[in-house]
């Protein structure tokens, strides 16, 4: 019995930590681009790329790490090297900022291409 007890309180206390804070997320504010290589553009390559990164209090990633590839090694690369220049806004604990993870997706879409016409 005294195991549940614990286990409870434990579960109670994580609980209402959790919802003390906020998850970090991207600063709408900034200026954060999305690095697209041109190679991967011009080869054709698409995709979703799945990462999760540390956030620092003072809103910078410090750690980046591959969650879900999109299949091609440039995009997954340039995904990680975009997220750590993006500048965030970092998790709160009450009024105080504090590190912590957070999972973001980035899509990397071709630009529509104008259809050719024939003359």
């Amino acid at each position: 019995m005294r195991v549940i007890s614990t286990a409870a309180f434990l579960a109670t206390t994580l609980l209402a930590s959790a919802a003390l804070a906020s998850p970090p997320h991207v600063d709408p504010a900034a200026s954060n681009t999305t690095i697209y290589p041109k190679g991967s553009q011009s080869l054709g390559e698409q995709g979703v790329v799945t990462v999760q990164a540390y956030v620092r209090p003072n809103g910078r990633a410090t750690r980046v790490r591959l969650v879900n590839s999109s299949g091609f090694t440039d995009l997954d690369t340039a995904a990680i090297q975009t997220v750590m220049n993006w500048r965030f806004i970092p998790a709160m604990n009450g009024s105080e900022p504090t590190a912590d993870w957070t999972q973001l997706q980035i899509v990397y879409k071709l630009p529509d291409q104008p259809a050719k016409s024939n003359p």
